[in-house]
């Protein structure tokens, strides 16, 4: 954050000007709350549903020392395309999203079903009940299945799976923020087993708004259990093999 501020400070207008001082505020302000609060909202729920079904953090596990041993190292880009890993992402982003919607203002007038909106109008898509949808994810919506996202056949489309927003203003940094939580996760599950009040039950945080995001109350606290050596899930040396 401290590299980004300083390329602001250096930045210039279409002018050829720096920017004032109000607009590195505002800059820097939009930074700390789009680039880490929704991040680390979104990690927190995640941690909330791996400790509920610690049979999909094992699943998780499995898939990442599988990748591991196949690449016999650990490649960063290979993890963050993990199918099952990406697919228990999107399922806690679909569940509980960091937003709850994203607010437009239209620019001409619009006929959306029986409603007639006037340009200037603004409106904000509710993120929230559209991933939650029984038309669009079926019946068992309102259950954590990471399994849906796998199966064939099954797409959804941006209008139905929209945890960043959505059009050509959705969140700008969501494929790295995306690819970072799948990397973090994926040595969460490698080398650190966590306990908390959360784990193997149905006790559910409340929720708080923190700057617009959607966060569980007072945290997610975890007990650190066990940690795995830095090798975990490597190719023994030949010679250990032999041995």
């Amino acid at each position: 954050e401290g590299h980004v501020l300083s390329l602001l400070a250096r930045a210039t207008d279409a002018d050829g000007q720096p920017l004032t001082e109000e607009r590195l505020i505002s800059e820097s302000i939009g930074l700390l709350i789009a680039g880490h609060e929704t991040s680390a909202a979104t990690a927190a729920w995640f941690m909330v549903w791996l400790q509920q079904k610690p049979a999909v953090n094992r699943k998780i596990r499995e898939e990442v020392l599988a990748c591991i041993e196949a690449e016999g190292c650990i490649n960063a880009v290979k993890i963050s395309e993990l199918p099952y890993l990406t697919a228990c992402l999107n399922e806690s982003q679909r569940l509980t999203p960091s937003a709850v919607g994203f607010i437009r203002w239209l620019r001409e007038d619009t006929q959306l079903g029986h409603l007639f909106l006037p340009a200037g109008t603004a409106v904000l898509p509710n993120i929230y009940l559209t991933q939650r949808d029984r038309k669009i994810f079926g019946p068992d919506a309102l259950e954590y299945r990471p399994e849906r996202w796998l199966e064939d056949g099954k797409k959804f489309g941006p209008s139905e799976f929209l945890p960043f927003g959505g059009g050509r203003r959705a969140c700008v940094g969501m494929n790295q923020a995306r690819q970072q939580l799948r990397i973090l996760f994926a040595e969460f599950a490698r080398r650190v087993e966590f306990t908390s009040k959360f784990a193997n039950n149905d006790v559910w945080p409340g929720q708080r708004q923190v700057s617009g995001q959607t966060e569980p109350e007072g945290g997610v606290p975890v007990t650190v259990k066990k940690v795995w050596p830095e090798n975990t899930g490597y190719p023994l040396p030949a010679v250990a093999q032999s041995a």
